[in-house]
């Protein structure tokens, strides 16, 4: 739990990060960075090879159908 935690205070930091940097840039002379490119947990997995978090989706029909008519299939 605690390591979810230093994770989740991390993706908070490298966004911010992220901005500040995309902000402070030359567009002629670079790209725009990631957070990814300044989290030390994505670079620990991408060295280790442990898979990433799966990205989830689902189409609009399913969220109304969650959130809008609110109703839960069993």
């Amino acid at each position: 739990m605690s390591e979810a935690r230093c994770r989740q205070q991390w993706r908070h930091t490298t966004s911010v990060i992220a901005v500040l940097v995309n902000i402070n840039r030359d567009p002629k002379k670079g790209d725009p960075v990631s957070p990814e490119d300044f989290d030390p947990y994505v670079a620990r997995d991408r060295a280790t090879g442990a898979a990433k978090e799966p990205k989830i989706r689902v189409g609009v029909g399913i969220l109304k159908t969650l959130f809008v008519d609110n109703k839960m299939e069993g």
